[in-house]
């Protein structure tokens, strides 16, 4: 068993395991109440997820990089939390309690993210390889998020309840923080940085590619808000699933021809293809407007967000 291949299970049982909590709590949080109020909880919700890395990332992010296991530790630390925060609301989400825990299963989804993508480079062979390595890792996001979706939504309809679901999740989330022990324990960065690569680090081409993917992945979230919304208030929430669908079968199909484009292309043109592709589809979709248009734009964005 490669070092990739454990990371990847650990991904695999990580993602199911954030299905299974989205679908037991869709309708508890998302969608509870009036829309307008909805509108300012989501609102909320974001900028308090995005608060303690933009406050505490740059202060323990070097640290962790230099430490033996930093980042690995990391991963098992927020898969023991996220089973302990699920096993918390199961019962009490029909409380005031369900909005902390919920809020720091969303934070700690984020650190996740965050420590798995810097271990990556550590699991594979080569610079080469990254590419086809984050591909195979999007690819398996999108599939376990079926998996651990479908058996949570069948709990929730047979129990009318999320304290099924949210009792996977906390099985699935300890399941990820037992398969992180086995990733191979590697500092991101043993050294501290040269000014040379401080100096590469700010360098236009990579400044130019964070904002690229900042403003895809600004694209992403804007839409998810913005389609939940609309269709909520026009109670169209079949429409919506079926956009939904649609994003995520382009986000699959996204993972699988970036490493095929990465045999012809450098990275540079694929994502200005991404940018590109993204433009010309929504133009489209907004003269054609309807369930059908922004069908069309979620399946664009989530091909060039995922191959981006």
């Amino acid at each position: 068993v490669t070092p990739f291949m454990r990371l990847a299970r650990t991904h695999a049982a990580s993602t199911a395991s954030d299905a299974m909590v989205d679908a037991a709590l869709a309708g508890t949080i998302f969608f509870e109440g009036a829309t307008s109020d909805a509108r300012e909880r989501v609102l909320l919700y974001l900028l308090l997820t995005m608060a303690p890395f933009a406050l505490v990332a740059p202060l323990i992010g070097p640290a962790l990089d230099r430490a033996t296991s930093g980042r690995r530790w990391i991963v098992i630390g927020t898969g023991v939390a996220r089973s302990l925060l699920c096993l918390l609301m199961i019962g009490r989400t029909d409380t005031l309690l369900l909005y902390p825990a919920a809020f720091g299963v969303l934070v700690l989804q984020k650190g996740y993210g965050v420590a798995r993508s810097a271990i990556v480079p550590g699991v594979v062979e080569s610079d080469e390889e990254l590419v086809e390595a984050n591909s195979k890792l999007q690819l398996l996001s999108g599939l376990m998020g079926f998996v651990g979706a479908a058996p949570a939504a069948l709990l929730f309809a047979l129990f009318d309840s999320p304290d099924a679901p949210l009792a996977l999740a906390v099985v699935g989330f300890a399941t990820t923080a037992g398969l992180a022990v086995r990733i191979p324990g590697v500092a991101v960065a043993p050294i501290s940085e040269t000014p040379e690569e401080r100096a590469e680090l700010r360098s236009v081409g990579v400044l130019l590619a964070a904002g690229g993917m900042g403003l895809l992945r600004a694209i992403v979230g804007f839409l998810t808000v913005h389609f939940a919304f609309h269709f909520r208030e026009s109670e169209q929430l079949v429409e919506f699933g079926v956009v939904a669908a649609v994003s995520v079968a382009g986000s699959l199909i996204g993972s699988v021809i970036a490493p095929r484009l990465r045999r012809i292309w450098p990275e540079e043109p694929m994502l200005i293809s991404a940018l590109l592709s993204t433009v010309a589809v929504g133009l489209f979709a907004t003269t054609s407007g309807g369930a059908v248009g922004a069908a069309l734009l979620g399946f664009a964005v989530g091909v060039a967000n995922t191959a981006g």
